[in-house]
């Protein structure tokens, strides 16, 4: 019979070689709360769910700034300090700021940050990457799916997508 996960996990904790660690975790997650918490300030992209998500887990670390294209939506999580839209009855940290900032503005509102997540719809992701094509800053995307197919060609990733419209940016998954 096969030894039991804690059992193997035991087993490997006492190992005297470096420690493995298995996380059992959306990596996007784990990858931006790893950035929250050890680089200064970032920016996300998107006030959607999952955008917004992501950015209450931020900002209970380092200041965060979370952008939105509907000006309207940003004043009421303002006025109301909850995204009720997307995220009904979650209060939002001190350390989230919100911007909507016309999308010509990327490069001013992307300058400083050390870490930029774009949490948008895969319809717009191109439009976005071109907009940071020049961002000093990394960026990680967390869209879903692929790009609609084009005049008869298949839907790309959103890798493939940077690599045609900024390849030259510091970006991943």
């Amino acid at each position: 019979m096969p030894p039991k996960a804690g059992e193997r996990a035991a087993a490997l904790a006492r190992r005297p070689e470096p420690p493995i660690v298995v996380v059992q975790s959306n990596p996007v997650e784990l990858a931006v709360s790893i950035f929250a918490e050890q680089l200064g300030p970032r920016r996300v992209l998107g006030a959607g769910a999952w955008g917004t998500a992501l950015a209450i887990n931020a900002a209970q670390r380092q200041p965060v700034l979370l952008w939105a294209r509907d000006a309207a939506q940003v004043g009421l999580v303002q006025a109301q300090h909850e995204n009720q839209r997307y995220l009904p009855g979650v209060s939002l940290p001190p350390g989230l700021a919100f911007s909507a900032a016309p999308l010509r503005e990327f490069r001013a509102l992307t300058a400083v940050a050390d870490l930029v997540v774009v949490a948008t719809p895969m319809a717009v992701l191109r439009q976005i990457l071109t907009l940071l094509a020049s961002c000093p800053a990394p960026v990680a995307w967390v869209c879903k799916g692929f790009e609609a197919p084009v005049a008869g060609d298949i839907g790309l990733l959103a890798h493939e997508v940077q690599a045609q419209v900024a390849p030259g940016l510091k970006a991943g998954v």
